[in-house]
C-alpha cells in the first residue's frame, strides 16, 4: 500500500502539472473502460491502475519522462516489471488469502531494498528530485 501512496503523490501531479491547458484529447485516456482525465484532479489510484498507464497508456509513456527528468524513464521503462511482481504477491493476501513466509519476504525485500535498492528508496528519491513546481505547498490553517 505505501508504494501505490507514494506513486500516486508522485506521478499524478507531475502529470496534471505538464498536461494542464492541454486540449481534452491530449490529456484523456481510458482504463479499464473508464474515462480518465490525466490532466484534472483525480481521486486515489490502484497499484494495477498505475501499472497500466505506465506500461500501456501512450499518454503517460510520453510525458512522465519530460514531467520528471530524473526519473520519468525509469518509471514507464522498469517500473512496471516490478509492479507487476509487486502486485501478483499483494493481491491474493490482500483480497483474499494469506502470503506464506517466502513470498512475504520477497515482498519485503523488494520493497524496502534488503540486497538490493527498495522501491520505496527509489520513490523516495524521485519525490526529492521533482521540479519545484510539483511539490505541494504546504496550507496553513
Amino acid at each position: 500500500k505505501a508504494v501505490e501512496t507514494e506513486l500516486n503523490a508522485l506521478i499524478f501531479p507531475a502529470l496534471r502539472g505538464a498536461l494542464r491547458g492541454k486540449r481534452p484529447a491530449e490529456r484523456e485516456t481510458r482504463v479499464d473502460g473508464r474515462p480518465v482525465d490525466l490532466g484534472g484532479l483525480l481521486g486515489h489510484q490502484t497499484l494495477g491502475t498505475i501499472r497500466t498507464l505506465l506500461e500501456r497508456d501512450h499518454i503517460t509513456q510520453a510525458v512522465l519522462p519530460a514531467a520528471l527528468p530524473q526519473d520519468g524513464r525509469w518509471m514507464v521503462g522498469e517500473l512496471p516489471a516490478s509492479l507487476e511482481t509487486l502486485t501478483g504477491l499483494r493481491n491474493p493476501a490482500a483480497h483474499h488469502g494469506v502470503l506464506g513466509r517466502d513470498p512475504a519476504i520477497d515482498l519485503r525485500d523488494r520493497v524496502l531494498g534488503v540486497g538490493t535498492e527498495g522501491l520505496i528508496v527509489r520513490l523516495a528519491r524521485a519525490k526529492m528530485r521533482r521540479p519545484v513546481s510539483q511539490v505541494p505547498r504546504m496550507v496553513r490553517p
